[in-house]
């Protein structure tokens, strides 16, 4: 397993209108690989290991080349403050980077993914 760490950053808002709100994470170690991922996040001084969905990568049904870490956090309420430092464990790769033909269709990937990421962690 890949670990990395890094800072909340605020990002684009994208995620939260899909019903899916996003950590975007500003890290200078981003891994290689590219791709959605099972994942468990720890906050600085918390003990507690949150587990999500990483997509890691450019961001091509946005039309967005840029590589970003955005992570989803399952059955988590809360809010999170920009400038929170977090450790990221990487674990399963559920898929690749996909371009979708709208925002609908992504939606209906990444609720496909949870249900992976869910099973994978045995929920």
């Amino acid at each position: 397993m890949t670990e990395f760490s890094g800072m909340v950053i605020t990002g684009d808002g994208i995620g939260k209108t899909m019903g899916f709100p996003t950590l975007n994470i500003d890290t200078p170690h981003i891994p290689d690989e590219t791709g959605v991922f099972a994942v468990q996040v720890q906050f600085l001084h918390e003990d507690a290991l949150l587990k999500g969905i990483m997509h890691l990568g450019p961001r091509p049904t946005l039309e967005k080349a840029e590589k970003r870490v955005e992570i989803f956090l399952l059955h988590f309420s809360g809010s999170v403050s920009p400038n929170a430092a977090v450790t990221v464990t990487v674990g399963e790769k559920i898929r690749e980077v996909q371009k979708f033909d709208s925002l609908e269709s992504l939606k209906q990937q990444i609720t496909k993914d949870v249900e992976a990421v869910e099973k994978y962690f045995g929920e």
